[in-house]
């Protein structure tokens, strides 16, 4: 967020927000009745985006020392199954997510106010993983294996980033737009070049005992 504050996200259904000076617990977050698969901040660092196996997502209130921080705004309920990533893109303006259901919905917002919702199916009702905003483009993973890139304003398929041999379970977009990393069931990680119709793959990794169940870029896009 602004490098003294994260959050974290349990099975025990709850959030909370941390304060990195001092180590001290800033707020805690109730409302789920399931366990909280992801927990994300907006842009601009002042809602946070909440999704559950409870198949909702909750928008939540944040900023440091104000009295309503910390307080439900908006309950997001159109999903059939469990919750499984969200993801706003770089405006804020749209919020994807996901669920085991097999689709993917976009939350489109003005100013503060819900101003629509999108659906499609991009993995033909396969469960999808997760979600990654850059650009115009949205990326998905899903248990068919299939990591691809989307123009979430049509919704028309764009490249696929890589084909696991396993279910897929995360995806990340580098910042610059170049780069896209996925990673799988038999515990896989592949990055892979985009800016073509076929990306080329640059890095393939297996280290880890257990599935990768997130990944990240850093802020300049090296690590």
């Amino acid at each position: 967020l602004d490098n003294r504050t994260i959050l974290s996200s349990s099975d025990d259904g709850s959030v909370k927000i941390w304060i990195l000076l001092g180590s001290s617990e800033a707020a805690r977050l109730l409302g789920h009745s399931s366990p909280v698969r992801k927990a994300i901040f907006s842009p601009n660092n002042e809602i946070i985006a909440t999704a559950s196996d409870d198949a909702t997502v909750r928008l939540w209130s944040w900023k440091l020392g104000l009295a309503e921080s910390g307080i439900s705004r908006a309950l997001l309920q159109r999903h059939l199954g469990p919750v499984t990533a969200v993801a706003f893109s770089s405006s804020g303006m749209e919020l994807a997510t996901s669920s085991s259901d097999g689709a993917v919905k976009m939350w489109h917002f003005t100013n503060t106010n819900l101003a629509g919702v999108k659906t499609f199916s991009p993995h033909q009702g396969v469960p999808i993983r997760g979600l990654a905003f850059n650009g115009t483009s949205l990326a998905t993973v899903a248990d068919d294996g299939v990591a691809r890139l989307w123009d979430y304003t049509t919704f028309a398929a764009g490249p696929v980033l890589y084909q696991h041999q396993k279910p897929a379970r995360a995806v990340a977009l580098s910042p610059d737009g170049r780069l896209g990393a996925t990673s799988a069931w038999d515990c896989s990680i592949v990055v892979s070049q985009l800016g073509s119709q076929s990306p080329s793959v640059l890095f393939t990794g297996n280290s880890h005992t257990d599935w990768p169940e997130t990944l990240a870029f850093s802020s300049d896009s090296k690590l």
